[in-house]
């Protein structure tokens, strides 16, 4: 059990949106969302190294919300609002990481 443990530990899985395809950073972002070539090239990654998980971003998963009909039509303002901010942090993010992506 505890060898199970500890390869679970050792393991790196990246969580990636199903429908852009951006990965999560979970080291050193706090989850913000960035490219999956920008984010294993930040961090050193070799995709052989690494599970990938399947998930939504934030943006996505709001949009396919709304294509279902879970969102009100009043809301969509804020889920505009949502995706301009998540593209501003995306930016100031990388600015500040001196990166790309």
């Amino acid at each position: 059990m505890a060898q199970v443990l500890r390869q679970w530990q050792e393991m790196q899985v990246i969580c990636v949106c199903c429908v852009c395809g951006e990965a999560r950073d979970d080291i050193a972002a706090a989850g913000a969302w960035y490219s999956l070539s920008a984010h294993l090239s930040r961090y050193g990654i070799q995709e052989q190294d690494v599970t990938f998980s399947h998930t939504f971003c934030p943006v996505c998963f709001m949009q396919y919300k709304e294509l279902l009909g879970l969102v009100p039509k009043r809301c969509s303002g804020l889920i505009n609002r949502a995706r301009g901010q998540a593209k501003n942090d995306k930016q100031e993010a990388l600015s500040a990481s001196g990166g790309s992506g």
